[in-house]
């Protein structure tokens, strides 16, 4: 007779679990979506007086308070946690070679990098059953608000008179410029799309992230989106949801961004866009141009690695015109701490993506979540998300909460093993 399957429910939700819910993952993704522009260039009409800086430093604070009161009850460490501390030490060697002071190295990208570390740490550590709920619910909040963000925006720049074609430039919001933007928005429209219902609901609701998107008019975005699809049909063979919405996504932006010269009304013009004008480029051999100036700005970073190949030139150190930002997250993490530490996150990152692989067969949670997080490797190999905090954070909570998943179950196949055998 076959023996009853058991299940493992996590029952006690501490202080520490709340302190998660409504301060790490609800009142800084306030922060991130209004807190207001350093250099005062967001659209102030959809920002609050905020300083996203200043809660980042107390709410780091504050989880390493909440992360040594835990220690002495129960805390957990996987492959990921211990490489991501690793990280952390490696990079601090970069100092040696860093011109600047500890506050600027710190300021510079340090912080950060402790920053996202920790919130990992804390989200593996959760015992929280409806952390997938809490995730879903907050990511459609976070999309309706960007929507509504993106589209004020684009009608103020209507209103001016700007050209459709030219509007890209003038998406800043507190989330960042549109590249930035971008990635955000196609982050939550391929976790969306995999992970959602077929309500009506949210139908409209990733049919807005699609048009938010082709607002932002990133190619890298697209392009990235693409890799995505064919990795999604390579390992999935029906024709789903998301592979219906995304080539929807694709077959617009060519139909009226890139083919369609039409005028709205006078001085307001939809002209084609560069992604043509990059093609074109690409295949008369003129890759430099097509990449935007990415080709010349790797090959400043490749010999600034050189220079310093083991412990690195420190974060963001800027000796060169972008503010130190290579466009690729490997270059730069291997020129901010070093090959070594860089080759770290790299297997970082791969031990995630593999572990997510392998359960995505079975949980349709990890599996969104491995297509998102996938997507954010890719694009940032040409514009610098994955190391930021905006785009960052939402990586690691994401990766965070499929390990949790995968740890769970885990025990229950194991306990289930016990009581089969």
């Amino acid at each position: 007779m076959k023996r009853k399957q058991y299940k493992i429910n996590i029952i006690r939700e501490g202080i520490e679990d709340k302190f998660y819910k409504y301060i790490i993952l609800l009142l800084f993704s306030f922060f991130l979506l209004f807190s207001k522009d350093e250099q005062g260039r967001v659209h102030q009409a959809i920002t609050l007086n905020l300083e996203l800086q200043r809660f980042t430093v107390i709410l780091l604070i504050l989880m390493i308070i909440v992360f040594t009161f835990r220690a002495f009850d129960d805390i957990w460490f996987d492959i990921i946690a211990l490489l991501l501390i690793i990280r952390v030490v490696f990079s601090l060697t970069s100092i040696i070679n860093y011109n600047g002071t500890l506050i600027e190295f710190v300021e510079a990208g340090f912080f950060q990098l402790i920053f996202l570390t920790m919130v990992y740490i804390m989200t593996i550590n959760i015992n929280d059953n409806d952390i997938e709920k809490n995730i879903i619910w907050i990511f459609k909040i976070i999309s309706l608000i960007l929507v509504m963000q993106i589209s004020y925006v684009f009608i103020d720049a209507i209103l001016m008179g700007v050209q459709l074609s030219s509007i890209k430039s003038m998406i800043n919001i507190p989330m960042g410029r549109s590249n930035f933007v971008a990635m955000m928005v196609a982050f939550l429209l391929i976790f969306g799309s995999i992970n959602y219902d077929r309500s009506f609901k949210n139908f409209i609701l990733l049919f807005l992230l699609f048009i938010s998107l082709l607002i932002s008019s990133s190619d890298g975005a697209i392009l990235s989106i693409v890799f995505i699809v064919v990795i999604y049909i390579n390992n999935n063979s029906p024709m789903r949801l998301m592979f219906r919405v995304l080539s929807f996504t694709l077959l617009a932006y060519l139909l009226v961004v890139i083919l369609i010269p039409l005028e709205i009304v006078p001085n307001i013009q939809l002209t084609p866009n560069t992604f043509l004008e990059r093609v074109r480029r690409i295949f008369s051999g003129n890759i430099s141009d097509a990449s935007s100036g990415r080709i010349a700005l790797f090959i400043e970073f490749v010999d600034g690695i050189s220079k310093h190949p083991i412990f690195g030139n420190g974060f963001y150190k800027p000796f060169i015109n972008i503010q130190g930002t290579s466009h690729n997250f490997i270059l730069q993490e291997a020129y901010n701490s070093g090959i070594v530490t860089a080759t770290i996150y790299l297997l970082t990152l791969s031990i995630s993506m593999i572990k997510m692989k392998k359960y995505s067969i079975s949980d349709n949670f990890i599996k969104s979540s491995y297509y998102a997080t996938l997507y954010i490797v890719i694009h940032s190999l040409i514009e610098p998300g994955l190391l930021g905090y905006r785009i960052g954070f939402y990586f690691w909570v994401l990766i965070g909460v499929c390990m949790l998943k995968i740890r769970r179950i885990k025990r229950i196949e194991n306990v289930n093993s016990y009581h089969n055998s």
